[in-house]
């Protein structure tokens, strides 16, 4: 199985657009190089949970297939997401808290790790369900992936300074982290309704 990518996510690249002006005014008065080695508080969060975020879907996945009569389904991938649902919308609301309240600045250190951390357990589950699902056409679904969250980042970064001027930084990671827990949600209805829609869609691919 592939292994989890570490490019960024959705969240960490708004976490990275907007804080150069989060942290460059007072209190924080960061230098360039002081934001540097901010970013790397996400880099630790994902190098702390990369190694076992493929580990931990594929065991998950042989758990749920011997409680299935040894039969694999797909859908045995997706109950994995309950953990990036459960740590990554917390990670930005920790971050918007707290720098918005102007708190020591490893707080929002330690939400962007937490997000960044969290956010790595899901490439390792939906790339091996992807591949599971549409094993003949998985390297064009694969690209579709890719070009697709890649666009909606960059539409994130369009909008993360007016989102942000408009709605405040911790109003705004907080609208924020509800997309995140309603998009993993939708891992619910594909757990039930997956084998039908693969069943219905799979003569096409």
């Amino acid at each position: 199985m592939e292994k989890p990518r570490t490019n960024e996510n959705r969240s960490v690249v708004i976490i990275s657009t907007i804080a150069p002006a989060l942290f460059s005014p007072p209190p924080y008065l960061f230098s360039s190089a002081d934001l540097g080695l901010f970013t790397c508080s996400s880099f630790i969060g994902i190098i702390v949970v990369w190694p076992i975020a493929g580990p931990l879907t594929d065991r998950l996945s042989r758990w749920l297939r011997n409680r299935n009569n040894g039969v694999h389904k797909p859908e045995h991938r997706l109950p994995a997401l309950i953990f990036p649902f459960l740590i990554c919308p917390i990670g930005l609301v920790v971050f918007g808290y707290t720098v918005a309240r102007h708190q020591h600045y490893i707080r929002p250190a330690v939400g962007s790790a937490i997000c960044a951390a969290g956010l790595t357990l899901v490439p390792s589950v939906m790339l091996s369900y992807i591949v599971d699902s549409y094993p003949r056409t998985s390297g064009e679904a694969l690209v579709l992936v890719n070009t697709s969250k890649n666009v909606v980042a960059f539409g994130f970064t369009k909008v993360a300074y007016s989102w942000m001027a408009k709605e405040g930084v911790d109003k705004m990671l907080y609208e924020f982290a509800g997309i995140e827990w309603a998009v993993l949600l939708l891992a619910l209805p594909l757990y039930i309704f997956g084998p039908s829609i693969r069943r219905r869609t799979q003569k096409f691919f």
